[in-house]
């Protein structure tokens, strides 16, 4: 009683511990595995995998294979009512076999392609509002014991969490695409204010993040330099105001957009100067965050050149070592030199303006 008890113990830590994780992240790679990785120790299995429904093509492919032969797994596509987890995938119904050579709906194409040995499956469809989007399978249980009710019972609560990840991913794809596509309008919205400045945004932004690539930046703060170099100039659209006061000016336009926070220090400083000199504040040395400072020297970079058609690389180099000896005031050491090796890899100018 008491093993028995510590297991069900463990079990209830594992639902509770994933049920968590789906609150914390939306990483739904991340999170799907650590479902496949909960059922594979719940179930006491050797295999387990998820395979996704997709609807125009009626297949089912294989996102996340945990165990022997995972990565040779997912290579495979299975057509929609083929196999076991095609049967259930299309009656929406769960299926346990514990022996799959009895059974006339399980199909040896997997194994065949993969030398797997399937000799038990418990298949459970993963289901959002009554819409499939996939199967969750586990594959031979452990000493070749026979797959129960309670295996069964658990999947199908391993099933409903792998559905609320799917669905929470999908809806941040769908916001993902909004977003972009907003920052795409704001970019034409400025280009329109200045149309001399057409490509502006993109140059610098191709510049800006091969420079962060150098500084080795994290996801986060990547993304944060992507956006804001996009949007570094959309102070502008209020053309009322003082060119000066466009950095601060855009900082105010996007602090309500949860997802720019991030962008906010780096619109206001990106005319900032490291000795100093520079605007809206005047802010010095490392007070200027350094995705800012590597705005300025994208910035002043592609405006100093973008009306140039430099063919003659030797010029060119002589340009881009005129320009950094003159960069020791304006910019911190870090973005020099990390700019000073995205030219060292460039030959040539078009390779960012």
């Amino acid at each position: 009683m008491k093993k028995e008890a510590k297991k069900t113990q463990d079990i209830f830590k594992t639902l509770c511990e994933i049920g968590k994780d789906l609150s914390a992240t939306m990483d739904s790679d991340e999170l799907l595995t650590k479902i496949m990785e909960g059922a594979k120790q719940i179930c006491d299995v050797r295999a387990d995998s998820i395979l996704l429904l997709d609807k125009k093509k009626e297949e089912l492919y294989f996102r996340i294979a945990l165990g022997e032969k995972g990565e040779e797994i997912k290579k495979v596509v299975l057509p929609v009512g083929e196999g076991i987890a095609g049967w259930v995938a299309k009656s929406g119904q769960p299926l346990i076999v514990n022996d799959v050579s009895l059974d006339p709906r399980f199909s040896k194409a997997v194994d065949e392609k993969t030398k797997l040995k399937t000799k038990s499956i418990l298949c459970v469809p993963i289901k959002f509002k009554e819409e499939i989007l996939g199967v969750i399978e586990v594959l031979n249980k452990s000493n070749d014991k026979e797959f129960t009710a309670e295996d069964l019972q658990y999947l199908t609560v391993l099933a409903s969490q792998a559905a609320v990840a799917l669905n929470n991913s999908l809806l941040m794809d769908e916001l993902h695409n909004f977003f972009v596509n907003t920052i795409e309008i704001l970019v034409m919205a400025i280009e329109a204010v200045e149309p001399e400045s057409k490509g502006h945004a993109v140059r610098i932004a191709r510049l800006a993040t091969a420079m962060a690539r150098q500084l080795k930046f994290n996801q986060k703060d990547y993304e944060d330099l992507y956006y804001a170099a996009l949007i570094h100039d959309i102070g502008k659209l209020k053309i009322e105001e003082p060119k000066q006061f466009h950095p601060i000016i855009g900082a105010e336009m996007v602090k309500e957009i949860k997802l720019l926070l991030g962008t906010i220090p780096l619109i206001k400083s990106h005319h900032e100067h490291y000795d100093g000199k520079g605007y809206p504040e005047g802010l010095k040395g490392d007070m200027i965050p350094v995705g800012a400072g590597i705005l300025a020297i994208a910035e002043d970079f592609e405006e100093q050149f973008l009306n140039m058609r430099i063919m003659d690389r030797g010029i060119f180099a002589e340009m881009k070592k005129r320009f950094l000896s003159d960069a020791n005031m304006r910019y911190a050491p870090e973005v020099i030199s990390a700019f000073a090796e995205v030219m060292i890899l460039s030959t040539d100018i078009y390779d960012f303006l």
